[in-house]
């Protein structure tokens, strides 16, 4: 009898043995899982990760290739306009020195005698309105900049009613020039131009009207 239980009880040290390293097995099986789990996550969040991180810098990239394309066309357009000014300036210019040379100082608008500052002073106000035209699109704040950028040179016009009627007339000759030319954009520009004399004169010279008309 002590023999059998003895046995017996061997056995079940040989079966919670048994069931125990069943259970370690188990165990290591599933913290192994687990593991390669978390390892399969972490590898793929990894790749997403920089894949993202490779379209922000494209992204960005085409941003600043971009903005650095509108810079060279902003420069380009400011090049081309100051090309312009200058060379309707020499133009201008020739015009004025042939009918000096010529005797032909009235013009047909009834305009008094045209003289070499108005060429001057007309250019440099030019000149002025197209560098604040390519900062602000303002049409009379850039009218405005380029009389304080010429108004301490040419005291002389801005201060004189009789000058600055002068300059107005010397713009409407010039403008109907253009048209009779077919060249609508500089024939806009100095009616623009003689617009803002005549304003001006009535305004601060002559002091006829309360406010500038715009």
């Amino acid at each position: 009898m002590g023999r059998k239980r003895n046995q017996g009880k061997a056995r079940k040290v040989a079966k919670a043995k048994a069931k125990q390293e069943a259970e370690e097995r188990n165990d290591w099986t599933n913290d192994e899982r687990s593991g390669g789990a978390s390892t399969v996550r972490s590898g793929i969040m990894s790749r997403t990760a920089g894949s993202s991180d490779a379209s922000m810098m494209e992204q960005e990239r085409a941003r600043l290739e971009q903005e650095i394309d509108q810079l060279q066309d902003q420069v380009k357009q400011k090049s081309d306009r100051l090309k312009q000014a200058r060379a309707r300036s020499k133009q201008e210019n020739a015009r004025l020195k042939q009918w000096k040379q010529t005797g032909n100082t009235k013009c047909r608008h009834s305009a008094d005698t045209f003289e070499l500052f108005l060429f001057d002073f007309t250019s440099a106000f030019n000149e002025a309105f197209c560098e604040a035209r390519d900062r602000d699109t303002s049409l009379s704040r850039c009218l405005i900049a380029a009389e304080h950028i010429t108004q301490d040179e040419y005291a002389d016009v801005w201060y004189d009613s009789a000058k600055m009627e002068t300059a107005i007339s010397y713009l409407l000759f010039y403008g109907t020039q253009d048209i009779l030319d077919g060249d609508y954009n500089h024939a806009r520009e100095n009616a623009t131009f003689a617009r803002y004399f005549e304003q001006h004169m009535a305004f601060q010279l002559k002091q006829t009207q309360a406010i500038f008309r715009w």
